[in-house]
């Protein structure tokens, strides 16, 4: 991990849950060339490409779908889930069939921007 890669991420999970996120955009999986994804903390050339590598074979679907490259464990998928996303902007439901399905926004909707579309 770089030095202040973990600083950088409670920045912006602090940020998230203050709702000050604007402007910020989540990067997507399936569309990220390596460069953009060796920004992401814990993530290097060969996660990078073990990323790209398994996108090639099957798009993602969900975020989570990060545990199946190797190297990427919970504790990572959980420093990346802010900062990914799958697709241009649809929420991703974390659950499974039978279970209460969480809806999980995208970095770029702030809360004032949710409570103008509830309107």
């Amino acid at each position: 991990m770089r030095p202040a890669g973990w600083l950088l991420t409670a920045v912006l999970g602090v940020m998230l849950s203050h709702g000050s996120a604007r402007g910020v955009e989540a990067m997507d999986l399936n569309s990220a060339p390596s460069a953009q994804l060796q920004e992401l903390p814990g993530i290097g050339p060969k996660k990078a490409e073990a990323i790209i590598a398994l996108r090639q074979k099957r798009p993602f679907s969900r975020v989570s779908q990060l545990l199946e490259v190797r190297g990427i464990g919970r504790k990572t998928l959980e420093r990346l889930k802010p900062l990914v996303r799958v697709g241009s902007g649809s929420l991703e439901l974390s659950g499974s069939a039978g279970e209460s399905a969480t809806p999980k926004a995208p970095l770029a909707v702030a809360r004032s921007e949710l409570a103008e579309a509830a309107r």
